[in-house]
């Protein structure tokens, strides 16, 4: 977040939102499987569905951090605020 943080506007806009968003997501979803107390066969369906949404949204994350710094390392001049 810190790096995204640092960008100029254009590249702030198209990557530091996505990474916001992603990663509440993914705490959202880990808050929320957790919460559950697997009494029946649904809870566990439920909570595993939870966390497998969760993971999901790590590897998206991961996916747009590379991004994020493949960009940067090709062309750090114009990614960065002056």
């Amino acid at each position: 977040m810190t790096l995204a943080s640092k960008l100029s506007a254009r590249w702030a806009r198209i990557y530091q939102q996505p990474i916001d968003n992603l990663a509440c997501k993914q705490a959202d979803f880990v808050n929320i499987a957790y919460s559950i107390n697997c009494q029946n066969i649904e809870d566990y369906i439920t909570r595993r569905w939870l966390l497998k949404m969760s993971r999901a949204c790590l590897q998206a994350l991961e996916k747009r951090l590379m991004d994020m710094i493949r960009i940067l390392y090709m062309n750090p001049a114009k990614c960065f605020l002056k």
